[in-house]
């Protein structure tokens, strides 16, 4: 019963972010990055504690500031955390890294992705494969990827070196 609450809100979400496209949408604020980051963590820590596992928060002393929507922004970050806490193992560090100009890496050792299923990870409905850790109703990668792509930024899938997944948000272009 709470999954299927969870997968109604998340598409509540989506048609949320749907609508924020609409004109009279509210405009983009500025965001602390390190600032959601923070609150991101601080909300998931008592299901990183019950789940045996830890969330790590590298950040600068200093705001990384982006244009958008902070509510939206955390939502994404929580969708990644959550996954991160989901597939890692018992006694996993998610770690959650936040930089200047305005990225956000999520990072943890548990499965990764197959590379079978890398082109579908952000479709709607998508879950792993029966070998990983169950518990998504597979709309929290499809709704993070939509709120970067309201942000006009992206959202990006790594092997961690090592083992385990990386994901990267990139508010602006990275390369530069």
């Amino acid at each position: 019963m709470r999954l299927m609450g969870r997968i109604v809100t998340q598409l509540l979400s989506l048609a949320r972010l749907e609508a924020a496209d609409l004109p009279g949408a509210p405009a983009p604020r500025p965001v602390d990055l390190v600032g959601v980051a923070t609150e991101t963590a601080a909300a998931l820590t008592p299901l990183a504690i019950r789940a045996r596992k830890e969330i790590a928060l590298l950040a600068p002393d200093e705001p990384v500031t982006v244009q958008g929507d902070a509510d939206a922004i955390g939502e994404a970050l929580t969708n990644l955390v959550d996954n991160g806490l989901r597939h890692s193992p018992p006694g996993g560090v998610v770690e959650v890294e936040v930089t200047a100009p305005g990225i956000v890496r999520v990072a943890d050792r548990g499965p990764g992705v197959p590379p079978s299923e890398r082109e579908s990870i952000f479709a709607r409905f998508h879950q792993a494969s029966a070998d990983a850790r169950p518990g998504g109703g597979g709309l929290g990668l499809p709704i993070a990827a939509a709120i970067m792509r309201h942000h006009g930024g992206s959202i990006a899938y790594a092997d961690q070196e090592g083992g385990g997944a990386l994901f990267t948000l990139a508010f602006c272009d990275p390369s530069k």
